[in-house]
């Protein structure tokens, strides 16, 4: 009797005969890369102990069949990269024995059985490139290690509470329609290895404390509303390479401890940063790594960036000038004081004002005239005080 069946990486091409769908002693079915199309037979798995069924990058269309579990030894799914439509099965959610599912590239919609998210002994679910709906479960299977979500319709928040995700070292969920806040557990996940969650609507600020993310090499949260400053605890994850943080609304300096990660990818861009980039990362191999951030500059020209030293020596330079020349006419209006004393011909503020109007040069701009304007005011009133102690002595 016919147990297992292989046809993989062959040029096959038609549909799947009905009648092997129902062979008594089918228990491993492995159809991968090849042209097949159609549908499936729907009675796989309702008269054997089917174990396996592996049929990806083909061009299947209809549904899964429904009773692909129905004697309780179902190892694996593994239908990928076809063109499925429909829910998945229902007694997938019953499905005890599952290790794998990965039905991603299909079209896929609906909501995931609910007992499949924490079916025992699950270890991978990938699920990207569909079209599934739902929000995710507070629990996960114990063991599941691999969660790929990404390119969906799923919505809600990252629920708190995330002790039985311990084991997640990949977990994918880009491009859907999560939002909330990135709570503080999901930094406490010790064996997560990559987290994206990129082109969603997360807002508000990153956890400023990490909790343990030591094996994390692959952090992407761009195309969000998230704000606030970069969190310090980020430059100090030992096994980070990839960051992407842009395109949000991150704002203040970035943390000089992201300057000590040894990333291969860096992407800042099209926040509201400002200050002086870490100096680790003034090289062309970061060159687009800050783009629109109009806040940040550097200390050469090998990024895309304003000159830092530039634009605060020029700064410090007019800067010594005017106070050059405010000290000089204060200086001068000192001495002048004194001798108003002495001239009868100042008698009040405003005499001492036209006395002294030449200080006021064609050549200094509107902003060093206000400050000069409010230095000579104050010098003013201290004349407009000695004149009126000498008028009163001479009385």
């Amino acid at each position: 009797m016919l147990s297992g069946l292989a046809l993989f990486d062959n040029q096959l091409s038609g549909e799947i005969p009905k009648t092997i769908g129902r062979l008594p002693s089918l228990r491993d079915l492995k159809l991968f890369n090849n042209n097949l199309s159609g549908t499936l037979p729907p009675d796989f798995g309702r008269y054997s102990n089917l174990r396996g069924f592996e049929i990806p990058s083909n061009h299947f269309t209809g549904k899964l069949p429904e009773h692909l579990c129905a004697n309780g030894e179902l190892l694996g799914v593994v239908a990928f990269d076809n063109n499925l439509t429909g829910e998945l099965p229902n007694s997938l959610g019953n499905c005890s024995s599952l290790l794998i599912v990965r039905v991603h590239g299909n079209r896929l919609s609906g909501s995931i059985p609910a007992g499949l998210w924490t079916s025992s002994n699950l270890q991978e679910l990938m699920l990207s490139d569909n079209s599934f709906t739902g929000q995710l479960p507070r629990t996960l299977a114990p063991s599941l290690w691999q969660l790929e979500i990404s390119n969906n319709k799923f919505s809600g928040e990252i629920p708190s509470g995330l002790s039985s995700w311990k084991h997640l070292t990949m977990f994918s969920a880009s491009n859907n329609f999560f939002s909330g806040t990135i709570p503080q557990e999901l930094t406490s996940l010790p064996l997560l290895s990559t987290l994206e969650l990129d082109g969603n609507q997360f807002s508000g600020h990153l956890p400023s404390d990490v909790v343990s993310w030591k094996s994390l090499t692959v952090l992407n949260l761009s195309r969000n509303q998230l704000s606030g400053p970069i969190p310090n605890k980020l430059g100090s994850l030992p096994s980070l390479n990839v960051l992407d943080l842009s395109s949000n609304q991150f704002s203040g300096q970035i943390p000089t401890e992201i300057g000590l990660l040894r990333l291969t990818f860096l992407n800042l861009s099209s926040n509201s940063l400002t200050g002086r980039i870490p100096n680790e990362f003034e090289n062309t191999f970061f060159n687009t790594s800050f783009l629109n951030n109009t806040g940040l500059c550097a200390s050469n020209s090998s990024v895309r960036l304003e000159i830092c030293s530039a634009g605060f020596e020029n700064s410090s330079e007019k800067f010594s000038s005017l106070l050059a020349m405010i000290i000089d006419i204060a200086v001068k209006i000192i001495v002048a004081i004194f001798d108003m004393t002495k001239s009868p011909k100042i008698q009040s503020e405003a005499d001492f004002a036209r006395v002294h109007a030449p200080f006021f040069s064609p050549t200094v701009d509107n902003n060093e005239r206000r400050a000069l304007h409010h230095y000579l005011n104050c010098l003013s009133q201290i004349a407009e005080f000695l004149i009126s102690i000498r008028l009163v002595g001479e009385t």
